[in-house]
């Protein structure tokens, strides 16, 4: 297999060397190819990885979860629509530490992978991201948590996405004590 190129490969404009097309697709195998971060599969691997890596060192992880509720009514043919989607996932990766992992999951909906992060943590890099995103689109963002600090097992993910709310009753923006969150305990 070595040496293989699909027609029409063209290793200078992919930014490898010639020939190196299978190097191309070991590394770029569950990247999406719009916003250029982990596909939701790749993600979950990151997080099975983590999961793993944390309960070896005994530090707590939590994973965060935005979405862009209502990008789904905007074309998708539309510049727009992934431009935004593009600008939404630079947000999401730039207001986080260099350690942590965003991936997309669907639609407009983001996932963030915290290492070495409590609960307190995470809602405090929850809340810079939600309003970062907020000051992007008119688009109503949701946001949920979730840390291995509450929630034992590998359903960190699952209890992130199920504590998603609309930022308007969002305790990420409104009332950071707020009890509204328990979804993610």
């Amino acid at each position: 297999m070595e040496g293989f190129a699909p027609i029409g490969w063209d290793s200078r404009r992919a930014g490898a060397a010639p020939g190196t097309f299978t190097e191309h697709l070991r590394e770029n195998v569950g990247i999406d190819p719009v916003t250029g971060l982990d596909t939701g599969a790749r993600f979950e691997l990151r997080v099975a990885q983590e999961l793993k890596r944390a309960a070896r060192g005994g530090h707590p992880t939590a994973v965060a979860v935005f979405e862009l509720t209502g990008w789904h009514t905007l074309d998708a043919d539309v510049p727009e629509a992934a431009t935004l989607l593009v600008r939404a996932a630079a947000v999401v990766t730039e207001e986080l530490r260099d350690i942590d992992t965003v991936g997309w999951l669907r639609g407009a909906r983001f996932a963030a992978l915290l290492p070495m992060c409590d609960r307190a943590s995470a809602h405090n890099a929850a809340r810079r991201v939600t309003r970062q995103l907020t000051e992007l689109s008119t688009l109503e963002v949701s946001a949920g948590f979730a840390s291995t600090s509450e929630i034992a097992g590998w359903d960190l993910l699952d209890a992130a996405e199920a504590a998603m709310q609309p930022v308007a009753t969002n305790p990420l923006i409104a009332a950071p004590s707020s009890a509204r969150m328990k979804a993610a305990v």
